[in-house]
């Protein structure tokens, strides 16, 4: 009997491509695996999904608001379509395994799959675990983790550190240098590169931070590769024309490996996948936690970074222009620290964390389609 896994995102980018990733491993690990996610219908999952090998089935459901709002009232109704619409693709396609990254969708296909006798594995990529997570992890068989120090967080039987996956190269062979990547990205080589991110929506404290810097970083002969998001690209590229040489502004980054190598310091958000990423290439940050995470989890990430020494961290309610250019010269001025920086960040990396999570399912008996 082929192996059978449902898979569930989450809802956002930083949780399905995690999910995608595991699920490519799974694949590879095992031939013939039959593997369909449940999605929901937000565009950019819509997609990712549309763009993947793997066939996807849409449920109902809401993200649990912490503040007043209209979808308090509609929450119990719209997600207790979504537990049963997740009942019955349970029931039809009968999987051996739940896997899920967490994420307010994998509420009911979680409790759905355990409901019905599905094994359910999670892989939880924050230091401050997710509501979700935290409930589905007392009948979890394995709740992979990313940071050690979330396991006094989860429930679960086994809670191994496995690192977050992410989309890599298949080869680095023409991207091996930073002399190299530049001249991918036609930008200077005698000019220090500070690399900005936001997320394909873009991060509008970051980017008004940035506005207010260019002055400051220009005259101090900084050149910016500026990914400033559908609704920041506008108010971007008319500042680049003002800096010709200094600014090049962009609505998304698709080559971040490139990106990531030309780069002597980068300024984003603080997503565990960010995080991993820039951990893989090495790049030193300044990280502006999105304020507005879930129960804070992106601060939590942020300082776990700084307190290892690979960034440093500015809160959104303290972010200035000035403040912003002044913690980027100050770094890239000091080559021993930024060198530290960069070494503290590699350390923390976890290459190939999808075959290690993979291969732990599958030593624990959770990959065989013999079970149902």
């Amino acid at each position: 009997m082929a192996l059978r896994l449902l898979f569930a995102g989450g809802g956002t980018g930083g949780h399905l491509i995690p999910a995608l990733v595991v699920a490519g491993a799974v694949c590879r690990a095992c031939p013939g695996a039959e593997i369909r996610f449940a999605a929901t219908n937000r565009p950019l999952e819509t997609r990712l999904l549309s763009g993947s090998p793997f066939p996807f089935q849409t449920v109902p459901v809401l993200s649990l608001r912490r503040e007043l709002h209209l979808d308090l009232v509609r929450f119990p109704f719209v997600n207790g379509a979504g537990f049963l619409r997740s009942m019955a693709l349970v029931a039809r396609f009968r999987p051996h395994l739940f896997f899920t990254t967490g994420g307010y969708l994998a509420g009911p296909v979680g409790a759905a799959a355990r409901a019905l006798g599905v094994p359910v594995v999670l892989m939880e990529p924050n230091v401050f675990p997710g509501l979700t997570v935290r409930i589905l992890s007392r009948a979890a068989a394995q709740v992979h983790l990313n940071d050690p120090i979330a396991a006094r967080r989860v429930g679960g039987r086994q809670k191994p550190c496995s690192g977050v996956p992410f989309r890599t190269p298949d080869s680095d062979s023409d991207e091996n240098s930073q002399a190299q990547a530049r001249n991918r990205l036609e930008l200077r080589q005698d000019r220090p590169l500070l690399l900005v991110t936001g997320g394909s929506q873009g991060a509008r404290g970051i980017n008004n931070a940035v506005l207010e810097a260019l002055p400051i970083l220009a005259a101090a002969d900084f050149q910016i590769l500026w990914q400033a998001g559908r609704l920041g690209i506008d108010a971007a590229a008319t500042a680049a024309e003002l800096w010709p040489g200094h600014v090049r502004a962009v609505e998304f980054i698709d080559d971040m490996p490139t990106a990531y190598r030309a780069a002597d310091l980068t300024v984003s958000r603080a997503g565990a996948g960010t995080l991993a990423e820039q951990s893989y290439y090495g790049v030193p940050a300044i990280l502006v936690p999105l304020p507005t995470a879930a129960e804070n989890h992106q601060e939590y990430n942020a300082r776990s970074a700084e307190r290892r020494g690979a960034a440093r961290v500015i809160l959104q309610e303290d972010l200035t222009g000035r403040r912003l250019a002044e913690t980027v010269i100050d770094l890239v001025k000091d080559s021993s620290r930024l060198k530290h920086m960069k070494g503290r960040s590699l350390e923390a990396a976890r290459p190939n964390a999808a075959e290690r999570i993979v291969e732990t399912m599958r030593s624990a008996g959770l990959l065989r389609g013999d079970r149902r």
